[in-house]
């Protein structure tokens, strides 16, 4: 049952080694990759979603102070009065 998969593998491996691009297509054909992976594996986000990854690409240390308060607080009413006191 695992002969397969790792036949496969073995066979990826062995054409990618044989593979040679110049470095320009390998740019765009890792570049398209990424966007490829992106597109299939991006789950639908909601706007709090979206809104807490803006603010943590901006600001990581907000995602610090959020992952202590949730890591200490007893109660999600403990949680949410330490969130308003941070104003998120």
């Amino acid at each position: 049952m695992w002969v397969i998969p790792t036949l496969l593998s073995n066979l990826f491996e062995i054409i990618d080694n044989m593979m040679t691009l110049s470095p320009k297509l390998q740019s765009s054909l890792e570049s398209k990759i990424k966007q490829f992976e992106e597109e299939k594996t991006m789950p639908l986000m909601s706007n709090m979603e979206l809104r807490g990854r803006k603010i943590g690409m901006t600001n990581p240390t907000i995602l610090e102070e959020l992952l202590k308060l949730a890591a200490t607080a007893n109660s999600l009413a403990e949680f949410k009065q330490s969130l308003a006191k941070i104003n998120i």
